[in-house]
């Protein structure tokens, strides 16, 4: 089977890493931190509307 330099879907058999692509440049405590500040901005919002 061969991978068109297009194809999202085909998964590349013959490249060095395997398993899914990254999708978040950050690691996951910094990815963690980011969030909970977005959640506590979201929830002060939601206190100032009601």
């Amino acid at each position: 089977m061969a991978k068109s330099s297009s194809d999202r879907n085909t998964i590349d058999l013959f490249g060095k890493t395997r398993g899914r692509p990254v999708t978040q440049p950050l690691p996951r405590k910094e990815q963690l931190k980011k969030n909970k500040q977005i959640q506590r901005a979201k929830e002060k919002n939601w206190d100032l509307n009601v």
